[in-house]
């Protein structure tokens, strides 16, 4: 199933986060033509460990890794030490490949790829 892209979502905005994965829908904070390559390629890499994982095995996975954080861990953030997202930031500034803008429809700011955020 292709993913479905909401732009300019409040419930993200709320959050405080660039985007997030609730297949099949990808929920971003920006509005389409706002949005940086680097959330999108970000976001597809969840997409794909879903289609890698399994829908329940990939959302049990993440949910034991924060709740493993939040109880072992002293860092403020949720996402810290975790497996799924070292993933997605490894490979975040990469160029969007055609797979990537076939699978997000991507039309963003910038066709080219030298539109990315500076890590």
């Amino acid at each position: 199933m292709k993913p479905i892209i909401i732009y300019n979502c409040l419930l993200t905005q709320i959050i405080e986060l660039d985007g997030i994965v609730l297949f099949p829908f990808v929920l971003i904070s920006t509005k389409e033509d706002e949005t940086l390559p680097s959330v999108i390629k970000h976001e597809l890499t969840h997409v794909r460990q879903i289609y890698r994982e399994g829908f329940f095995s990939f959302y049990y996975q993440y949910l034991c890794l924060i709740i493993k954080n939040k109880l072992y861990y002293t860092s403020n953030s949720l996402f810290s030490n975790n497996f799924f997202e070292d993933e997605a930031y490894e490979i975040e500034n990469e160029p969007l490949t055609e797979e990537d803008k076939l699978l997000s429809n991507w039309k963003g700011p910038s066709h080219d790829n030298n539109f990315y955020k500076i890590s």
